[in-house]
């Protein structure tokens, strides 16, 4: 009778740290899962990060370039306009 009780408690007690091993597991196994999909979508997040610097970088450049013409454009106009009064005043065109 003894041994039968012994048993039976010894028996329940494995059930039962199975069920609780079981549990863990499942739980770790979830949170590991958690950790995947977080680290996926900072992944991905980093990645439009990194998209949106290189766009940024293509504009800044193209308006770098852009300004760069346009100051050149102006200095060349500017030439123009100073070649032009210097001609008119040699012809005495100003007075």
């Amino acid at each position: 009778m003894k041994n039968k009780i012994i048993a039976t408690i010894t028996v329940i007690a494995l059930i039962i740290t199975v069920g609780i091993v079981g549990n863990m597991d499942r739980k770790m196994m979830e949170q590991e899962l958690v950790w995947e999909n977080s680290i996926q979508a900072l992944q991905m997040e980093q990645e439009k990060i990194q998209a949106n610097i290189e766009t940024t970088q293509a504009i800044l450049k193209d308006t770098e370039e852009r300004s760069l013409a346009q100051g050149i454009l102006i200095s060349e106009i500017w030439e123009r306009m100073h070649l032009d009064f210097f001609l008119a005043a040699e012809a005495g065109e100003l007075e």
